[in-house]
């Protein structure tokens, strides 16, 4: 018996969007490029172990930033689209708990997210393998970003129940 049956269906639906793919590559494609601008701008004016911590702490503050977006962008408007159009109280008719729903819905609104944080990653292990940054350093920086990705898609989850108006949801999540 699967234990949440609307987050594998919500999540083979969401694996299949060609959205999801086209995300994925141009955050990765976006981490690459600052990563070359970065190596072109400072190739003769500091060391490579400066270098690489201003890479890092460039391409750590822009995964940030996006991590904090996402929450606004991907799941203020995923409850409370459900309630406008009505169809909230159906899902509610089944067997499903409100646990199974909400986590389902999030799963599915989140996964762009996901990938994209997952692909600046190993941009982000360039400055690790050019040396001055220590690996320890690197792994709490993405974990505090994935943290602040699920803190961010958290709040956007509990505005999207609150509210039932798409801007009201979206301007108290931001």
């Amino acid at each position: 018996m699967n234990p949440f049956p609307i987050v594998g269906r919500e999540l083979l639906v969401a694996s299949r969007r060609r959205e999801t793919q086209l995300i994925r590559f141009v955050t990765a494609l976006t981490a690459i490029v600052v990563l070359a601008f970065i190596f072109i701008a400072m190739r003769d004016n500091a060391r490579p172990d400066q270098i690489s911590l201003i890479i890092l702490i460039v391409i750590a503050g822009f995964a940030f930033f996006f991590c904090n977006l996402a929450g606004v962008r991907l799941t203020a408007d995923t409850l409370s689209e459900e309630k406008r159009n009505g169809t909230l109280g159906l899902l509610f008719l089944t067997n499903l708990r409100g646990l199974d729903v909400v986590l389902g819905k999030m799963s599915a609104s989140s996964l762009q997210a996901v990938f994209g944080l997952m692909a600046v990653a190993p941009v982000m292990m360039v400055p690790l393998l050019m040396g001055g940054v220590d690996p320890a350093e690197v792994g709490r920086i993405v974990g505090v970003l994935f943290a602040a990705l699920f803190m961010s898609l958290s709040v956007g989850m509990a505005c999207s129940a609150q509210f039932k108006v798409t801007s009201a949801a979206i301007g108290v999540t931001f």
